[in-house]
């Protein structure tokens, strides 16, 4: 799995391009990858467009992200999920957009 933080770093939001897999071998980097990204009270969005796996310790990661960025007062937002993840993000009560 390699991220690339696309955080074109503007005052109105950051985004962060997520690929391949998310699974117990590359949760912790995903993690890492969103809060490095992260800036308090700016909205992150993460763009999963290119992962085409997603496993139970994926979803943890994503919540675990989710949870730092409401910590510093930013909304996360996943997006462009492929269909088999985003059913797994379904069942697992993340909604994607």
């Amino acid at each position: 799995m390699a991220t690339s933080p696309e955080n074109a770093l503007n005052t109105a939001s950051v985004r962060v391009a997520l690929h391949g897999e998310i699974d117990m071998v590359t949760a912790e980097s995903v993690v890492s990858a969103v809060e490095d990204a992260l800036v308090p009270g700016v909205p992150i969005t993460v763009d999963l467009a290119d992962v085409r796996f997603l496993d139970g310790r994926g979803v943890t990661a994503l919540v675990m992200a989710q949870a730092s960025a409401a910590a510093l007062g930013s909304a996360l937002q996943l997006v462009d999920a492929q269909p088999i993840v985003r059913r797994v993000l379904e069942i697992s009560g993340l909604h994607p957009a």
